[in-house]
């Protein structure tokens, strides 16, 4: 028998898991922004070199869903916490949207900070080390951070300088360095706990040119870590499987040419895309001549556990982007005139000029490394500052505005 405080709920209901999808998250500069594209330093004061008030809105951000092929707008990110954030004298900056917050690193910072996808005034957190044996902080120099995650934990990985070696040149260009490669798990108490560190190796630093690419895979549970400059540098792999990760680095497989001779062109980045059995390596490069201005290659491939790169056979597509202008090279952050993002199957290529057109361009990989195209929905934008791809409940886009024409056309200054 039930007393007064006592109630019959009956049998518990089961929590309905949010169905989830992957959309693109782009971050654009407003026309004012754009109108004044400059060296960083120009813009970051108001008319007549006044700062900008707290509540001046210089950014938009946006949602791109594939499934609809629709824009959203989200939110505009204001002064007040842009300035801190995204104003930076950078290109490379690194986003990703981990648990329902942006995580954000400058390239050569060692602490990421993280805020709210549509505010980013809101409360910042920043994330430090521990400082345990081989604190990134400690070294000569940190020249880059990269941050990736699996679906249930976010690492940051460091690309550290330990030490010069001694030269007899007179020049960068013959000197060698010690390098090594430091990845560093969250931890619930907002400090990086590190999980593993590559063996030093020497390598001759040409600064402008190096980039480093990680991927993750749910399925192995295996980091891959790439060095490259215009050409693989050195590559390794770490099983996340056990609580003191194996390191082992990764050749390009005996005997197989790599590669096939390739029309000038600006390396631009790599993309590391996940199979159901192999890690994809696509590199990302902007080529001459100007009706074919957008080169994708499958350069290699990883077997999950083998070990061994793989050159690809040579897939490889070229696409029109005659709405990028080759002039726009040299084009200034925050107002870049292309960027690309991956998710875990897609490298998605953005482009745009001041002319007031874009083009968002989709390339996928199938199981046997061959590369498909496929045109979407141009951006209502024509730059952008940052972009990052994102699984959110397919809930959540329902509640914004769609945007149906091209934002900038009727933006005020």
């Amino acid at each position: 028998v039930l007393n007064r405080r006592q109630k019959d709920k009956g049998p518990k209901r089961a929590t309905a898991v949010p169905e989830l999808e992957d959309v693109i998250i782009t971050i654009s500069p407003r026309k004012y922004l754009l109108e004044r594209s400059g060296p960083i330093n120009d813009l970051l004061h108001g008319t007549f070199g006044k700062p900008y008030p707290d509540s001046y809105p210089l950014f938009d951000v946006c949602a791109y869903q594939p499934e609809t092929k629709l824009w959203y707008h989200l939110s505009n990110y204001f002064a007040k916490g842009a300035m801190k954030y995204i104003m930076r004298d950078a290109g490379d900056n690194d986003y990703l949207y981990f648990k329902n917050k942006v995580f954000y690193i400058y390239p050569e910072d060692t602490d990421p900070v993280s805020f709210h996808l549509e505010d980013v005034t809101c409360k910042s957190t920043k994330y430090r080390h521990d400082h345990t044996s081989n604190n990134p902080a400690e070294y000569l120099d940190c020249h880059t951070t990269r941050l990736v995650s699996s679906d249930s934990d976010l690492y940051v990985v460091h690309f550290v300088k330990i030490s010069s070696a001694t030269s007899t040149y007179n020049t960068d260009e013959d000197c060698q360095y010690q390098y090594r490669f430091i990845c560093c798990k969250l931890m619930a108490n907002h400090s990086w706990s590190q999980v593993f560190a590559t063996e030093i190796f020497n390598y001759a630093s040409f600064v402008d040119g190096d980039h480093t690419f990680v991927g993750i895979s749910n399925s192995s549970n295996e980091m891959v870590l790439l060095l490259y400059n215009d050409e693989l540098v050195c590559g390794y792999v770490a099983s996340l499987n056990e609580a003191r990760p194996k390191i082992s680095q990764i050749y390009p497989e005996k005997g197989k040419d790599l590669a096939k001779p390739k029309p000038e062109k600006r390396f631009w980045e790599l993309a590391i895309l996940k199979g159901a059995d192999r890690f994809f390596i696509l590199e990302v490069a902007d080529i001459k001549p100007e009706n074919e201005s957008r080169r994708v290659y499958c350069s290699y491939e990883y077997k999950y556990h083998s070990h061994i790169l793989t050159p690809s056979s040579g897939s490889e597509i070229g696409f029109s982007s005659h709405l990028f202008d080759f002039s726009e090279w040299g084009s200034f952050y925050p107002c870049l005139s292309s960027q690309n993002v991956s998710d875990t199957h897609s490298v998605w290529v953005i482009d745009g000029n001041k002319k007031e057109y874009s083009a968002l361009t989709e390339v996928t990989v199938d199981k046997d490394g061959n590369l498909n195209l496929c045109s979407h929905t141009p951006p209502p934008f024509s730059h952008t500052t940052g972009a990052f791809t994102a699984r959110v409940s397919k809930d959540y886009l329902s509640e914004k505005r769609t945007i149906k024409t091209y934002m900038m056309a009727h933006e005020q200054l």
